[in-house]
């Protein structure tokens, strides 16, 4: 299966194929949701269904089998008409069209969904986004962006109801897993934000860290509480210049748009309600949001045009989850998906008893998971008391290629591993394996980088006494520099 969704499979074939697209675009609801609630009801099964399909079986715009065996034999379509239908079927499968897979992200109620929904051209019912479950996916609805797919996750730090630790453990590693998810399948990144935080800068930070594209990163600030033009300009000063010391740009009869010295971009939305006193719309809003929105859709559109992923979302969702999962558990586990494509769980065997599934000896940042194995390419850099420890994928380079420099920035230090060369790897043109981070930048030079947060002991490459580059992974091992507390006492 080379779609997105096995339309056949649903019994959305020939006619019923143009009436499905045409009832899809004034409906609120996802095209699939993989119900992760929890990384360890994986035993059962996490149930994988595909809400639009279903609602619109059960439409009067789907038509019955006697109604299209009638429509067949009173119209019988030309051969240019069955041409087309192929081509339609083939276009929602994926099989004509480049696509683009776009996740939101961003910490809890700050309007991921909402924004999602702008882009991809659905008719928002605000209570229906209220809460996203697990991974919800939307196949865009709006002509001018028919070439993307969104992935909406539950926002992280979500409140935990009746919160014990088990509890507590279990949210925050299902919402890492659901982010690191979302990040391996996705072309572009937008991280929403509401009036920024610290928390949502340090999110931003490690997000940066994590999907290496900065150019694909876009941060959307939306102020839903903004309403007037003077107050919008204040926080566009305050949160977004001076924050990220961005320059403003703006192209012809566009919104304008901020960007930062790694060229992540910034956009804005302000309020779109009506204010409940005065029963006037947001001036600001009206100024800002629907060119920002027509900007966004513009800009992946672009990205979709470069991609030439071709997948089924729902089997490399699973492929994903094999290949990461064991390192959230107390044991390794195969994640399988059903032939019905209704269910991902584990492959093991009913008769033979397990042990039960719990969670392993882990920690997290807001993003994902440090890794405890110094040897795993899951996290870019994970730590213990007296160490960090790089793993970095550098497929297609030997170790001479590279160049390791460490640099002092404000009172820390920042390692940063570059090459100037091309990866000496096969470039396929297509492929149905899982997205890896390397894969979308095969012609592009490597350039990565990363500040320690506490400060380390070497001063340059040529300190670094532990390294290897094996089978496509470089390590690294770089040393904490340890503080002397009782001569910073006696300077005090």
């Amino acid at each position: 299966m080379s779609g997105w969704i096995d339309f056949e499979k649903f019994g959305l074939e020939g006619l019923t194929l143009n009436n499905y697209r045409n009832y899809s675009k004034n409906s609120e609801c996802y095209d699939i949701v993989v119900k992760i609630n929890s990384i360890l009801d994986i035993s059962n099964g996490w149930e994988v269904s595909y809400p639009l399909i279903e609602q619109f079986k059960k439409s009067k715009e789907f038509p019955s089998l006697y109604a299209k065996f009638q429509t067949l034999l009173s119209n019988k379509p030309s051969g240019a008409d069955e041409s087309e239908i192929a081509n339609k079927k083939k276009e929602i499968k994926g099989e004509n069209n480049k696509r683009a897979v776009v996740s939101v992200l961003g910490l809890y109620n700050k309007g991921k969904s909402y924004v999602l929904s702008r882009i991809l051209g659905l008719k928002l019912l605000s209570s229906f986004f209220e809460h996203t479950e697990g991974l919800s996916i939307l196949l865009s609805r709006a002509d001018v962006t028919e070439v993307l797919i969104g992935l909406d996750t539950k926002g992280s730090q979500k409140p935990v109801k009746n919160c014990d630790e088990a509890k507590m453990k279990d949210s925050e590693a299902t919402e890492r897993f659901l982010q690191t998810l979302s990040l391996n399948l996705s072309d572009i990144v937008l991280i929403v934000v509401d009036r920024l935080t610290r928390d949502d800068q340090l999110y931003i930070k490690q997000i940066k860290q994590t999907f290496r594209n900065k150019e694909n990163i876009i941060i959307v600030h939306n102020l839903s509480h903004v309403k007037l033009n003077k107050d919008l300009e204040k926080v566009i000063k305050e949160e977004i210049v001076d924050c990220f010391d961005c320059k403003v740009k703006q192209l012809k009869d566009s919104a304008p748009y901020w960007y930062e010295n790694d060229r992540t971009r910034h956009v804005v939305m302000a309020c779109d309600d009506k204010d409940s006193e005065s029963k006037i719309y947001s001036e600001a809003g009206a100024k800002m949001n629907q060119p920002t929105i027509e900007l966004l859709q513009s800009w992946l559109k672009t990205a979709a045009s470069t991609s030439l992923e071709r997948f089924n979302l729902v089997d490399n969702i699973t492929k994903f989850s094999n290949k990461v999962i064991s390192n959230y558990l107390n044991q390794k586990v195969e994640v399988v998906l059903n032939t019905e494509e209704t269910l991902i769980k584990t492959n093991q065997d009913p008769c033979i008893p397990c042990e039960e599934l719990k969670y392993a000896d882990i920690r997290f940042n807001l993003v994902g998971l440090i890794s405890e194995n110094p040897n795993t390419s899951l996290s870019r850099v994970s730590e213990d008391q007296d160490h960090y420890y790089v793993s970095l994928e550098c497929y297609g380079y030997e170790i001479e290629d590279l160049d390791i420099k460490i640099e002092i920035v404000n009172s820390t230090k920042k390692i940063i591993i570059k090459s100037d060369l091309q990866r000496k790897i096969e470039n396929r043109k297509y492929t149905n394996t899982i997205r890896d981070e390397f894969k979308t930048t095969h012609t592009r030079p490597l350039e990565w980088s990363f500040e320690f947060p506490i400060l380390i002991n070497e001063q340059d490459a040529s300190d670094i006494k532990e390294f290897d580059l094996t089978n496509g992974l470089l390590h690294l091992t770089l040393t904490k520099k340890k503080v002397n507390n009782s001569s910073k006492l006696q300077k005090k």
